[in-house]
């Protein structure tokens, strides 16, 4: 009997499969590349939305906190000082520490802010450098004997 089988050459199978195996792979890879996708836009979503909530918690309407430190032996009134107005925020007594919240037009716009310290019972005073803040900043004064070494910086 004559039975005619339809073969096809080795290399012609191989080469098929090898597509077959190369697309597999392909499709595998973007398979697992999207998967890997989707998390990392799934990442990048919950960091947005941690970065909005830091936005809300640190809002503009956040208080500038001072923190004055009196080394001097005599109590000081102390001020905030803008565009050479001053507005007086407290006294603070000797040897302790104060906490002062700036006022929100004292440290609105551009421009910074300077504390005038001014002891009781003497003829001198001390005027700070300018410091820019923004809201939410914590600013620390520290007063001393002789008072043109006292420090002013920020805190956070």
């Amino acid at each position: 009997m004559n039975v005619k089988t339809h073969t096809m050459p080795l290399a012609s199978a191989i080469s098929r499969r090898t597509l077959q195996i190369a697309g597999l792979t392909t499709l595998m890879t973007l398979l697992l590349g999207g998967a890997a996708f989707g998390q990392q836009v799934e990442q990048t979503r919950e960091g947005a939305q941690q970065a909005d909530e830091v936005v809300k918690a640190v809002s503009w309407d956040a208080p500038v906190e001072l923190y004055v430190r009196n080394n001097n032996w005599l109590d000081a009134r102390v001020y905030a000082v803008r565009q050479g107005t001053r507005y007086r925020l407290g006294t603070v007594t000797s040897f302790q520490v104060e906490r002062f919240e700036l006022p929100g037009f004292v440290t609105s716009g551009v421009d910074g802010v300077q504390i005038l310290v001014v002891p009781i019972g003497a003829n001198t005073s001390h005027l700070t450098q300018e410091i820019p803040v923004l809201p939410g900043d914590v600013l620390g004064l520290e007063l001393e004997q002789h008072l043109p070494l006292s420090a002013f910086f920020r805190a956070s």
